[in-house]
């Protein structure tokens, strides 16, 4: 099967199943770097970085979603794995769900039109030693 979404991130995941899921996330999607900088004294007083802790960050959007679509994504929250695949670079990124929280949709409790806004950290730093 073909999928014809132009979507510039999709995350796959591991179910409780035990099997993998692969959705896009299509609308507005940012991504953003936590940098954290390490800095010496020295016997001057004069201060400077010797080591940067980048962070990347994404904040994913789904399209409009179903009540079945929304129940599904909600295993990434308890995924074991979870990947982030960029298709502007076509790299594959291995991230944690940082969100804590999901709420359940349905008829009673939500009568417009919903998404899916998720944030997803890379499993690991880079760090920059000068």
């Amino acid at each position: 099967e073909y999928d014809t979404c132009n979507a510039d991130y999709y995350l796959i995941w591991c179910d409780r199943t035990g099997g993998y899921q692969c959705q896009p996330f299509s609308k507005n999607s940012t991504l953003t770097e936590d940098i954290a900088t390490s800095t010496l004294i020295n016997s001057y007083d004069e201060e400077r970085p010797y080591l940067k802790s980048i962070t990347n960050k994404w904040t994913l959007n789904s399209d409009w979603l179903s009540f079945d679509e929304y129940q599904a994504y909600e295993s990434i929250f308890t995924s074991p794995y979870t990947y982030l695949f960029d298709t502007k670079f076509n790299e594959l990124t291995p991230v944690i769900c940082t969100d804590k929280t999901w709420s359940e949709k349905t008829n009673k409790n939500t009568k417009k039109p919903f998404n899916l806004k998720i944030t997803v950290t890379e499993n690991r730093k880079q760090n920059i030693l000068y």
